[in-house]
């Protein structure tokens, strides 16, 4: 099937789960269904599914939004996000994404994504990352191996039986996913030269700290050797009006929150 423009249509679908965080976590929702709908032009299906652990407070984040939801208890983490990658097999997509209800994918990343899909790539991994801390706007940009926005094509996860982790993990899920990847015999192509060229794309990821959050903000900031300081303004100019002023507004509440 081809898209508008010639290009080979492509179905991408988003894996994230929901813990605390209600604000965030529905301003995300919200995000990808607009980019849902602006990408549709580019030849990309964006779908995604959602596991969520507080009953009927989560499902209702996803009224409206196209995510499909499944209930899985918070712990052990890696159960729950087996749950949410499970689901999208009936989906059928050409890969899936591991986004976390915090991050937010520019539409610039979710169109070179696809680029990587239609030339081939099996796994795609990010060694750039913005963080940015919701209560005082600091920003940093993080270098080095990340769990954020990991790309995996179909076919691998047919081989993995769309099992990702064992089902009794809470911590390290990032590296044991990537260890379970490399015993297939699958590495992450990383298609970019340094952070300079995501930006180039305005191909950038945002992963937003609030209190709840397994590595804080104030830890991160610490790896001096994987970390550095940049601008709040140049990082939130690879989003448009609207989806700013959202994710301003949920950091604004969640700041105020007492969960």
């Amino acid at each position: 099937m081809t898209a508008p423009g010639n290009q080979q249509q492509v179905a991408i679908a988003i894996a994230t789960c929901a813990w605390r965080r209600p604000h965030l976590t529905s301003a995300m929702l919200r995000y990808y269904m607009r980019a849902a709908d602006a990408l549709l032009p580019d030849g990309i299906m964006l779908t995604g599914a959602i596991a969520g652990s507080e009953g009927e407070l989560s499902r209702q984040l996803c009224n409206g939004t196209g995510f499909l939801y499944v209930e899985s208890p918070n712990r052990p983490l890696s159960r729950k996000w087996n749950s949410a990658v499970k689901l999208l097999r009936e989906c059928q997509p050409d890969a899936i994404l591991i986004v976390g209800s915090d991050d937010w994918l520019s539409h610039g990343l979710l169109r070179a994504y696809a680029r990587f899909l239609r030339d081939g790539c099996d796994y795609v991994a990010l060694k750039d990352v913005y963080l940015i801390h919701a209560n005082t706007k600091r920003c940093l940009l993080f270098t080095g191996t990340t769990g954020v926005a990991r790309m995996i094509r179909r076919d691998i996860l047919d081989r993995l039986q769309w099992q990702l982790w064992p089902d009794t993990l809470n911590r390290s899920l990032d590296r044991v996913m990537g260890y379970r990847l490399d015993a297939d015999g699958v590495t992450p192509s990383q298609p970019w030269n340094g952070s300079m060229a995501q930006v180039a794309q305005d191909a950038v990821a945002v992963d937003i700290k609030t209190t709840t959050n397994l590595w804080s903000f104030r830890l991160l900031a610490r790896l001096t050797d994987k970390v550095s300081s940049c601008p709040y303004p140049e990082v939130m100019r690879h989003f448009n009006d609207i989806d700013r002023a959202e994710m301003e507004a949920a950091m604004q509440l969640e700041c105020g929150a007492k969960h």
